[in-house]
């Protein structure tokens, strides 16, 4: 080193924590945290989702603009209300009309699937 140079201090890596996340994946937990959404559907054959490098989020189908949400409702969820809260919801995120299709209703006490 030249000693009329300066040592900058070397900038700390990121935590994995501060990466952003992909917006399928706001969208994902925005869905999953209303109330009477039991989890998201992929579809009959799994052909709702996005596709992202290594994974898939199932359910869930990012048009420009707006998005397809595929649901589970809770058993004794009121369908317009809880499609309507989606909405709201993922709307803003999706930055257009937010289609959402109910795919199928969880029985009574079926516990929640974990987010993986």
């Amino acid at each position: 080193m030249d000693p009329h140079e300066v040592a900058l201090p070397e900038e700390p890596a990121a935590p994995a924590a501060a990466v952003l996340e992909d917006p399928v994946d706001l969208v994902a937990r925005a869905v999953r945290s209303v109330p009477g959404v039991h989890d998201l559907h992929g579809g009959v054959l799994g052909e709702v989702a996005t596709y992202l490098p290594g994974r898939r989020v199932a359910g869930i189908r990012l048009r420009e603009p707006g998005a397809d949400v595929h649901v589970v409702l809770a058993w004794a969820a009121p369908l317009t209300a809880t499609t309507e809260a989606v909405r709201a919801a993922v709307r803003p995120l999706a930055g257009g009309p937010v289609d959402v299709t109910v795919e199928d209703v969880a029985p009574p006490g079926a516990p929640r699937p974990t987010d993986d």
